[in-house]
Order: structure tokens, then sequence, then C-alpha cells
């Protein structure tokens, strides 16, 4: 994007003097064509955040501040319970690209894009939404760690290899580890749309993996596609993840109750 374009996080300021400041020392490092490419990535990393948000407060200006309660119950959550911080990312995603809400038998992303509010977003922002829209759940590999830049991860459910921009998480991840995602493409650049913050070792992430592939009747990738789109099948991923987690680095009680689909 033209550096003195609107940053697409929605400051009103210009890209250059917003985000397009922030750059980290190992992107003011790469060859100018690297850096260009890091740039490109940033922008669609943080258009990726703003559009989150505004779908947040959209469906919360639609459907009242209450909307999420349905979500939480599917999910797992009891009325009585936060939901866990480690998968509060991913399934803030869940909530607004995955679960169909019943008062508007759609997803909230996909009613947002029929109404006016998205309608007349550009062009950017309606693909971005779509791509999360299609995006399935992984279990994602990490390949390689160019700090400060991104990842290159493979998913291990469907085979899939490609490389992925964010500068923050990089810092904390090696190869061999395993992380649950939503990876988005649009504009030729592939950024996490949710996550879970814990990261699986290797030999953990390959002892759940046989597990899923077990349970999916498969031997080996890919699983179908339509599996791992399907809302119901990414909380029984993502309960089984936390358990993973938790039986190898602490106790949490997130999901003591079985989710409604599993009743």
């Amino acid at each position: 994007m033209d550096r003195n374009e609107p940053c697409p996080c929605g400051s009103g300021r210009k890209y250059k003097k917003c985000h397009g400041a922030a750059v980290p020392p190992e992107a003011a490092a790469l060859a100018p064509d690297a850096r260009a490419e890091w740039l490109r990535g940033d922008t669609v990393l943080q258009r990726q955040k703003r559009v989150g948000q505004e779908l947040l407060d959209w469906a919360e200006r639609k459907l009242g501040a209450d909307w999420v309660d349905p979500a939480l119950d599917a999910w797992g959550v009891s009325e009585e319970d936060d939901i866990n911080e480690a998968v509060a990312d991913l399934f803030t995603a869940w909530s607004l690209f995955n679960y169909t809400s019943a008062k508007l038998a759609k997803p909230i992303a996909a009613a947002w894009l029929d109404d006016a509010m998205g309608r007349k977003a550009d062009e950017d922002t309606r693909r971005l939404a779509t791509a999360a829209l299609s995006s399935p759940l992984g279990l994602w590999e990490v390949e390689t760690v160019e700090a400060g830049v991104g990842t290159t991860l493979t998913d291990r459910l469907s085979d899939t290899t490609c490389f992925v921009h964010e500068p923050d998480l990089t810092h904390d991840l090696g190869p061999g580890e395993f992380i649950l995602a939503y990876v988005i493409e649009t504009d030729g650049v592939r950024v996490f749309s949710g996550l879970h913050a814990d990261s699986l070792l290797l030999m953990d992430g390959k002892t759940l993996l046989a597990s899923v592939f077990t349970d999916a009747g498969v031997s080996a990738p890919p699983i179908p596609r339509e599996q791992q789109t399907d809302p119901a099948w990414q909380i029984r991923l993502a309960r089984r993840w936390t358990d993973t987690a938790d039986a190898a680095y602490g106790d949490d009680d997130e999901y003591d109750e079985e989710p409604e689909s599993e009743r």
C-alpha cells in the first residue's frame, strides 16, 4: 500500500505515521524487496485486527450485549465462568466466522457482509472477511521461524505448507512446535485470524495428531476440508488441544462442561 494512505488499523493517521512506522529491527534489516513484502503483510494484519473489532461492535449493536452468550454455551463455557485467556482469541474467531447465530441464521461475518455496513465496506475488507468465513481450523507444525517477520508452517490436517506473516509470535515459537490456529489468505498474504495461546511441543503435538486422525477415520492427511470447517468439530479439536496442553503444562477447568453439541 501507499505509505501515505490511511492506516488499515482505522486510527485515521497515515500508515507511515502509524503501524508503518512500527517496524521491528529484524524487518528494518531486510533487503528492500523483502521489507516491502513485510509492510504488505503488516497492512493485512492490521486490517484483520480492525475487521475483527468492527464485527464485534456490529454484533453488539445488532444483537445486544449478550449476543455472545449462545456461542459460549455451544463452546462449553457456563454462565458462571469466564473463557480461559489461552483460548479467548481462538474462540473470538470461531464466534465471528464459524458459529451460526440462531437470530441471524448465519455466522456474524456473513450477516455483516449482507448488511448495509458490510456492503459499503471497501473491497479489501470484504475479501478479508470472506476469506475468514471459509478458513479451516488447522493443527500447524512450525517448520522455520524468522523472528520479527513470520513463520513457515505445515497444517498436518490438510498437508498444506505456507508462510504466515506474524511479527510478534515469532519471538516465542521454535521449529517443531505445534499451534492450533485459523490462517487466512488475502491479497497474497497469510495471517492468523485466531489461535490458541498455548503451543505444544513436538511429541505432544504428534500424539494429539495421531488421535485426531484415528477419530477422523484416516491414517494420513488430508482430513476432509468439510470436517476442518465444521464448527462442532472445531470445538472438539479446541477442547482436545486444551486438555493436552493442560496435561502437559498445567491444569485448567475451562472445559469441565460438555459442549451442547456433545451432550
